[in-house]
């Protein structure tokens, strides 16, 4: 029994990993454009308008699934880690960026006037003056983004990769335990998804000290 949860324990390392790469992608990507967009520089606001009604109308399985088995066709031979990686990323980047958009207009114009009126370089009226303010009301529906992203990992399985789900998949199936084996794993997730959302508060309410 103790191997058994050991087994889990050690593919949960490989979800982790999956899903920390994947919201530090999806993050730095999706605030870029959000910001872009917010700020309204040409072309951008439409492309990502394009790509949020895409992966708003595209289950996640299916865009893991055509990134994975359509790469060969590019002459690109990718593994099935940084396809589920790539997957994930893509999709969520855009739930980032409508995040951040949003954020970003509901900070008020003046601030961007003073900004300006500073002399500030684009970056760094983003940087020093809006992002800042908008990072309070950003904050909890990003981390909701990257708990939802955690869950989706497990999709990750049916391309092959070695994380919580497919190991408890052959657990279940070696052991002929599955409610037992699927307890376990369900409270793994459990836990690493509890733990991020106590990140998440602990990190809006010092946010709300500073201010």
């Amino acid at each position: 029994m103790i191997d058994d949860l050991l087994y889990l324990l050690r593919a949960s390392l490989n979800t982790l990993a999956l899903s920390l790469i994947s919201i530090g992608i999806s993050t730095l990507l999706g605030v870029l454009i959000g910001v872009v967009c917010a700020f309204r520089v040409p072309i951008i606001p439409i492309l990502n308008a394009i790509f949020v009604g895409f992966v708003r109308g595209v289950p996640l399985l299916v865009v893991i699934f055509a990134i994975y088995y359509s790469a060969p066709a590019f002459g690109i031979d990718i593994d099935p880690f940084a396809a589920a990686v790539t997957g994930l990323s893509f999709y969520f980047t855009f739930f980032v960026s409508e995040i951040v958009r949003g954020a970003v207009g509901a900070v008020p114009r003046g601030q961007f006037d003073a900004a300006y009126s500073l002399g500030l370089t684009f970056w760094q009226r983003a940087r020093l003056v809006i992002l800042p303010q908008a990072l309070r009301s950003a904050l909890p529906p990003m981390i909701n983004t990257w708990l939802i992203l955690v869950k989706g990992s497990a999709f990750a399985s049916v391309i092959g990769v070695w994380e919580l789900t497919t190991a408890s998949t052959e657990l279940a199936q070696r052991t002929v335990a599955p409610f037992q084996v699927y307890g376990a794993s369900m409270l793994i997730y459990f836990a690493i998804c509890f733990t991020l959302a106590c990140f998440g508060s602990f990190a809006e309410k010092r946010l709300r000290f500073q201010t």
